[in-house]
Order: C-alpha cells, then sequence, then structure tokens
C-alpha cells in the first residue's frame, strides 16, 4: 500500500515514521499492560486490546486511494481467471511470487538475509523471558521495563533514520543496522545485571529502528506495484517458518546449552545476516511498474 499512497523520494521517510509509530506502541503497551491487567482485570485488559485492532481496521478503511491502484491486477484477473478453490488461489499467488524473488537477485538476497537473522531472532524471542529470571536474577513480571526500553531505542533509531536515510543507500542502512542489533545482542548475552542489561537493550535496539528503513525502499524498489502482495507473502512465511525452526532448536538445545550462549549464538547469527548482506546486496535497481 505504501508504494501507491508515497512518492517514490518519500518512501524512506515513510518507513521512519511508521518504524516509529511501532516502536512506540512498544513503549506505550507494556506500561499500560500491568495495570490494566490489576485495576481491570485480564478479560477487561484483552477487550481493550481486541477494540484497537478494531480502530486499526477502520483506520485502513478509511484510505483514500483506488481500487485500480491498491490492486492493480484485479480487472485483468477477474476477466481470466478461471474459477478454483481458495487454497488453490493462494497457493498459486505465492508460487508467482517465489518465482519473481528467485529471480531478483535483491530481493533473494534479503530473503537469505532475514533467513538468517531470524534463525537467531527465533530463538532469542523465545528465550526472553527465561534470560530475565536466570540470567538477570529478577522476576520475570520485570520484562515489561526491558520491552519499553527497548522500544524507545527503536524509536529513537527510527526517528534518526529517517534523517539520514535520503543520505545513506537503503542496502547499507538495512545491513548496517542488522549488524549492529546483533553485536548488541551478543554483549547484551552476557549480561548478569538487571541495571545493565535496561542500558544496554536501549542501545542496542536504537538500530533495529533502522531496519524497516532500509528494507521498505529497497523491496518497492525491486517489486512492481502488481507483485507487492505476492513478495511480501513470499518473504513473511519464510521468515515465520524459519523463526518457527529457530523457536523449536532453542526449545531443544535450551534443556542442556545455557541461555547466554543460545542468546549469543542467535545474535552472532544475526550480525552474519547483517555481513552477508553488506557483501551480497547489489546496487539499487527500479522495479517497472
Amino acid at each position: 500500500m505504501q508504494q501507491v499512497i508515497v512518492p517514490a523520494k518519500q518512501q524512506g521517510q515513510a518507513a521512519s515514521i511508521s518504524q516509529a509509530t511501532f516502536a512506540l506502541a512498544f513503549i506505550i503497551g507494556p506500561a499500560l499492560a500491568s495495570p490494566l491487567y490489576f485495576v481491570v482485570g485480564p478479560v477487561i485488559a484483552v477487550l481493550i486490546n481486541a477494540v484497537s485492532f478494531v480502530i486499526s481496521a477502520l483506520c485502513l478503511r478509511a484510505i483514500r486511494a483506488s481500487k485500480e491502484l491498491l490492486q492493480p491486477r484485479i480487472a485483468e484477473a477477474a476477466a481470466t481467471t478461471v474459477p478454483e478453490s481458495a487454497v488453490g488461489a493462494v497457493l498459486r499467488e505465492m508460487l508467482v511470487g517465489f518465482r519473481f524473488v528467485a529471480k531478483t537477485r535483491v530481493l533473494l538476497m534479503v530473503v537469505v538475509l532475514a533467513l538468517i537473522a531470524m534463525l537467531g531472532a527465533g530463538a532469542i524471542n523465545a528465550l526472553d523471558i527465561i534470560f530475565v529470571s536466570r540470567n538477570l536474577h529478577v522476576s520475570a513480571s520485570l520484562y515489561g521495563p526491558l520491552a519499553a526500553v527497548g522500544g524507545a531505542g527503536t524509536l529513537i533509531g527510527a526517528i534518526l533514520a529517517g534523517i539520514v536515510i535520503s543520505r545513506v543507500q537503503p542496502r547499507y542502512m538495512l545491513t548496517g543496522s542488522v549488524f549492529l542489533l546483533g553485536v548488541g545482542l551478543v554483549i547484551y548475552a552476557f549480561q548478569s545485571w538487571y541495571l545493565l542489561a535496561l542500558i544496554l537493550a536501549f542501545i542496542m535496539s536504537i538500530p533495529q529502528g533502522g531496519i524497516d528503513v532500509g528494507f521498505t525502499p529497497l523491496l518497492l524498489g525491486a517489486t512492481p506495484n502488481a507483485m507487492i502482495g505476492r513478495v511480501q507473502s513470499v518473504i513473511e512465511t519464510s521468515m515465520f517458518a524459519t523463526s518457527l525452526l529457530s523457536v523449536a532448536l532453542a526449545g531443544y538445545f535450551g534443556q542442556f546449552v545455557p541461555v547466554s550462549i543460545i542468546f549469543a549464538i542467535g545474535g552472532a547469527l544475526i550480525a552474519l545476516a547483517g555481513v552477508f548482506g553488506w557483501f551480497s546486496l547489489p546496487g539499487e535497481t527500479a522495479a517497472q511498474p
């Protein structure tokens, strides 16, 4: 949708705003979650969360853009597509996306980068709360402030990335941010003092704010409007599948490998993804509409 609404030269700044908004939610969410839970109870808290999704859906519904721009091939598809099952249609569209990604070097390298990174990130996400209790030696309830300061770091990083994106190639913004995040996670993995972990969580989250700011222009620059949905589905499906594998491996090895070692390996994989992308991503190529 962003490639339709936002001019190409402003897509980096738009991604910065999007990432900053996401980070702001990470700051406000944990801060409100505990008070809501204890003041009004879990049922009301979950209902408030559900209402927030309804508001998001209404905001999307209010976007003013023509159907032809948002779905550039819908008229053609309606005229030429033979009726088929919903599952068949999804699989066919995903296959088209896989083929396009496979023959587009920028997207293929981004996918490989993402898979390497998610192999480490999935394990870290799965063991986050366990790390707080076992390695930082505090109650798991203090995970909320860690998430909040991480969101604050991401917010600042997104703002800074939005300022400099016009002077930095998106591929360097993406890969540099991924690398620095990975290095930060390796350092964070060996912390045992909660206060220092809070400080490091803030610092290492700053590069995270630049990831989407670098990724979005790369994706939109290499993908025609008609293929955006298919390509995003390929990238996200691949990332979630790899993350699921990472979670399973973390659960297995976590039985006899210290959580700090798993965290460090996960951070090293993310840093490796950044190095891989730095040297493998080609120069920017403009996609045909």
